[in-house]
């Protein structure tokens, strides 16, 4: 821990210490045959950093789907690394640049897209390599399949190719939504998502988004409306950012244009559409479980949406700075903010924009942040190229601390505490 919330003060060495059950109050042992208590007052937002390492290059970071690996990645073709999420250790690092790195839905596997557009797969557990495409599939882009029997990379003129995850052979092939003879030396993707169901989403420049039901091996919706924002001049593209729902029931699609469309994910026909913004909407998401939409803007703010009908829920404001990345958190009750320039994360409630914490990042330039699945610990990685850990609650501290705590509770300690049980774990007396 880096910071110290209280001092209780002590005239002698301290051996060891206990927070007990209700995080009221500090038992010391003093190494002098006597025991001291002190009550504690922590603040209700507190912030906590803990086990502040540097990872290597990491512009980008992502959990696995059970928490047990992280990996970092400077995008758009850089290096990347994959670390045991528990001890930060590592367990591979990739010296050639990679595009695009993406966890399978157990988290045991990775792939990932090297220079040229070759696909490779790893297992997470060794860092192994399983198998890698033979020949470039110049993709861009991947997206694993719900049920991780498959892989599909997206390629830079925006056709692509479904891989088996077991073996790494191409089971389709689509080229509908290729652009042949066209300049690819930029990508015609902007980005991708895969629902549930198996529909997916390719997002051009253009402002259009393809959709391709991968049980009817065809497409079945083009989907557009967004206007490229003219702001920087004409190398904008007309949309930003798009996700799926998480039963795949809806899809939404930022735009340059401020607005973000929702879009039923069975007939793609438009459902609602969210104003308000008043600068392009960078990034859009839906909560753990469906029910809220988070836009995040070049306004400096983001916003949360009902999924059921459209309307603001709650905006919020990054403190006079640029919000630069915004997430929810797995259990969808709080969101997490990322402010770029005062290196501030902020944690609000979702539903109604209230503050619950606050968070200084000691990354220098912050550009993204991610919440450790079980929502203990939130990753703060940018441009530094530093990926930082941090507790998203005082009870990830306390929790911490009672495992590493070295001294049990004598038998009138704990029962003065309540404590009926022994502790699970032997320690000394």
């Amino acid at each position: 821990v880096k910071r110290s919330l209280l001092d209780v003060g002590c005239c002698a060495d301290v051996e060891d210490l206990h927070l007990t059950p209700d995080h009221k109050r500090l038992i010391v042992n003093t190494g002098q045959n006597r025991l001291m208590v002190h009550k504690l007052e922590l603040p209700e937002t507190s912030s906590f950093e803990t086990s502040s390492q540097y990872l290597g290059g990491a512009g980008r970071s992502h959990f696995s789907a059970d928490g047990q690996a992280i990996v970092t990645h400077v995008e758009p073709q850089g290096k990347a690394s994959l670390w045991r999420a528990d001890a930060l250790e590592p367990v591979r690092a990739f010296d050639e640049a990679v595009k695009h790195a993406v966890f399978s839905p157990a988290g045991d596997r990775l792939a990932l897209i090297r220079e040229q557009g070759e696909v490779l797969l790893i297992d997470v557990q060794s860092g192994q390599s399983l198998w890698e495409t033979e020949s470039s599939l110049n993709a861009w882009r991947l997206a694993f399949r719900g049920d991780g029997r498959g892989i599909t990379a997206v390629k830079v003129d925006g056709s692509f190719t479904v891989l088996d995850a077991e073996t790494g052979r191409a089971l389709k092939e689509n080229t509908q939504f290729g652009s042949r003879g066209l300049d690819l030396s930029h990508p015609l993707v902007v980005a991708i998502a895969q629902s549930s169901r198996g529909d997916l989403a390719v997002a051009r420049p253009s402002g259009e988004t393809f959709i391709w039901r991968e049980k009817e091996n065809k497409a079945v919706a083009t989907i557009g409306g967004h206007n490229p924002w003219q702001g920087f001049g004409n190398n904008r593209s007309g949309i930003e950012h798009l996700s799926y729902a998480p039963d795949g029931g809806l899809l939404v699609t930022a735009g340059e244009d401020y607005l973000a469309r929702v879009w039923d994910g069975q007939s793609y026909e438009l459902v609602y559409t969210l104003s308000g913004h008043e600068q392009p909407i960078e990034y859009v998401a839906f909560s753990p479980d469906g029910t809220m939409i988070l836009t995040v803007s070049l306004d400096m703010s983001a916003r949360v949406w009902s999924a059921k009908s459209g309307e603001l829920m709650a905006r919020v404001q990054g403190l006079d700075c640029k919000v630069k990345h915004a997430l929810f958190a797995p259990d969808s009750k709080r969101i997490a903010t990322l402010c770029e320039t005062a290196n501030t994360a902020m944690l609000w409630d979702a539903r109604n924009g209230k503050p619950w914490g606050r968070m200084k990042v000691r990354e220098t330039f912050p550009n993204a942040l991610v919440f450790h699945p079980k929502g203990t610990h939130i990753i703060v990685s940018g441009t530094a190229r530093e990926v930082l850990p941090y507790f998203s609650s005082v009870d990830g501290l306390v929790a911490k601390a009672k495992e590493t705590a070295m001294r049990c509770l004598t038998p009138d300690e704990r029962q003065k505490d309540g404590l009926a049980r022994e502790p699970r774990r032997r320690c000394r007396t």
